[in-house]
């Protein structure tokens, strides 16, 4: 799996104000188009339609309309599924 490049990201920033690290992260990957490390982390709980601090949530971020297909079908997993983490 690839890393997802922080560069022009403020993540410090973003997680100081308040953004989960996972609900960061998805935003990174959605943008890299990374699905692998978007599985991973929409398994671990992270909420697609957490903003970055230009306002933008990962469906906006997304690389392209596959990975927002993507998105909004693991976010709908992620819903019905009984054991989500909190």
């Amino acid at each position: 799996m690839r890393m997802i490049p922080l560069k022009n990201w403020k993540v410090d920033a973003l997680l100081d104000s308040g953004v989960h690290p996972a609900d960061c992260l998805i935003l990174l990957a959605s943008r890299e188009g990374d699905v692998p490390k978007i599985k991973e982390l929409m398994a671990a709980g992270a909420d697609i339609y957490a903003k970055d601090l230009e306002g933008k949530n990962s469906l906006e971020r997304a690389q392209d309309d596959n990975i927002r297909k993507l998105l909004l079908q693991l976010a709908e997993e992620q819903k019905n599924s009984p054991a989500m983490p909190q």
